[in-house]
């Protein structure tokens, strides 16, 4: 998962603005999706149930669905029919087909489980396609106040169907886990903060809508990812033993809310700032 973010990331500060910004929301979404699932459907793996099959590769969670599986075909899927290279189309296919027969290989899920887990990401990229662009038109026609509750409103539906289902309506056991929601709190915020700072970038296209080019990658998107890096590792994560209350998964959440508003609109801005409108400028220079 950190590793298609930092993808992301990479594509956005590299001037792919559309493309990055799609996968992130996509790939967030899918990990909401399936994280959830895991706290509401008792699916053990396999090597729960047949030891022998343990490959080394310890999962704490249940498997339903495979989640390796769905956001292999949310990122490679969705990048595929943003691409029009046949030989980038095959490598796609190949890699998601690759991910999923590992998974199967590693005996951490059944088939049903990669099954379900291919669904749902063909599902999430095909409604993406077909409804995302509709989306963005209409939430673009509202006041800034109604978009900006109906982000929060629409990031937060996971973590509240989980929360509900899980601790009201009494489905699955949560895996046992002492913080069963640290990560649907971790993404809700980086989801809703990738869609804030990406709606408020889309009013300032000065400094986002920069022309790719090796010196940005080299002035901006190199720079960024180290930042990330730097931070990623010290992101807080309750120890065991402490109290599950609303104020440490609402300190996680904004956790992600500020990585997300640092690398979608806070680091563009310090960019362009400092560097960015000389490439604006050349930009300009070069159209007229």
């Amino acid at each position: 998962m950190s590793g298609y973010l930092l993808i992301c990331a990479a594509l956005y500060w590299s001037g792919f603005i559309s493309l990055a910004t799609r996968l992130t929301c996509t790939i967030l979404a899918s990990t909401l999706l399936f994280g959830g699932c895991r706290q509401i459907f008792d699916s053990p793996r396999p090597y729960y149930d047949h030891p022998e099959l343990f490959n080394g590769w310890k999962e704490h969670r249940w498997g339903m669905p495979s989640g390796h599986s769905q956001n292999a075909v949310v990122f490679w899927g969705g990048a595929l029919i943003s691409t029009p290279t046949r030989l980038f189309k095959l490598l796609a296919v190949a890699l998601i087909a690759l991910i999923a027969i590992s998974r199967l290989y590693l005996g951490v899920h059944y088939p049903s489980q990669i099954m379900m887990g291919l669904i749902n990401g063909a599902c999430i990229v095909l409604i993406t396609w077909r409804y995302g662009a509709r989306f963005i038109n209409w939430l673009q026609n509202k006041r800034f106040h109604q978009q900006l509750l109906t982000l929060l409103l629409l990031t937060s539906i996971p973590w509240l169907a989980t929360t509900i289902a899980h601790e009201v309506l009494g489905f699955g056991s949560g895996n046992g886990s002492p913080y069963p929601y640290q990560k649907l709190s971790f993404f809700s915020g980086l989801l809703f903060g990738t869609s804030l700072a990406v709606l408020i970038a889309s009013t300032q296209t000065s400094f986002t809508m920069l022309a790719p080019s090796w010196k940005l990658i080299s002035t901006r998107t190199i720079p960024g990812l180290l930042t990330v890096l730097l931070v990623w590792p010290f992101r807080f994560e309750p120890q065991t033993g402490t109290e599950q209350t609303f104020v440490i998964y609402t300190l996680i959440w904004l956790q992600g809310f500020g990585i997300s508003l640092w690398a979608a609109l806070i680091w563009p801005l310090c960019h362009f700032q400092l560097l960015g409108q000389q490439h604006s400028r050349r930009d300009q220079e070069f159209v007229e």
